[in-house]
């Protein structure tokens, strides 16, 4: 896990300095008779038109390039997928967009046929990522406030502010994670011992459902 936080920081890193790239090469990049700050490649650089469209299409390149990283970074470290899939895809994102940003421009500069479908798929691209992000970002909200037993407390570690969430799950959820009940009340009623001192009372109604959790003093 360690290995993986630290690369997700170096998605955030190098999509910090995308990011950066763009905001220089799209809104502080200097006049054509300058050439200071922007896009150095010689054929950006023959006139102002091409001086113009080579560092806005950079800019462009490299605000998606900042989104795929975010995206692709924070996906991966919180789903889990893992050191070795997080760098490869690092490895291939990073290539693919600092080849993108240094020849992609360049070339549409002298290409004025292609320009146009290079901004469509550049814009579908980017619609794409964003539509992903949405999607998984409501995914994630679904799953983490969904009564799963991915979410369901560990009964070593149950709290008093976690008795609340054990409302709406279901005794077999809470069977197949915490294990049979150390003593059974009623049949709307069970026990689980918590430690020396405390037990959870759990109160289920018709259904099987928790209606109700409290942990209680252990009369032992």
């Amino acid at each position: 896990m360690k290995r993986d936080f630290i690369l997700l920081l170096i998605y955030l890193m190098e999509a910090a300095v995308f990011g950066i790239v763009a905001l220089i090469v799209k809104i502080r990049r200097s006049k054509f008779s300058d050439l200071r700050a922007g896009y150095h490649v010689e054929t950006a650089q023959a006139d102002e038109k091409s001086w113009e469209y080579a560092n806005e299409t950079a800019g462009k390149i490299c605000i998606l390039s900042t989104v795929l990283l975010l995206t692709a970074g924070i996906f991966c470290y919180k789903m889990g997928t893992g050191f070795n899939i997080m760098f490869n895809l690092l490895l291939i994102i990073s290539g693919a967009a600092v080849g993108s940003v240094l020849f992609l421009p360049a070339y549409l500069s002298r290409r004025p046929d292609q320009q146009k479908k290079a901004e469509k798929i550049m814009r579908r691209s980017l619609t794409g990522i964003l539509v992903f992000l949405v999607l998984w970002m409501l995914w994630l909200y679904a799953y983490y406030h969904a009564k799963n037993t991915d979410n369901l407390p560990a009964l070593e570690s149950l709290q008093a502010e976690d008795l609340q969430e054990l409302e709406g799950y279901k005794r077999v959820q809470l069977v197949t994670v915490w294990d049979e009940p150390d003593e059974k009340v009623s049949s709307e009623q069970e026990v689980w011992v918590l430690d020396e001192k405390r037990v959870l009372l759990v109160t289920y109604d018709e259904e099987g459902t928790v209606k109700e959790a409290d942990i209680q003093q252990s009369c032992q």
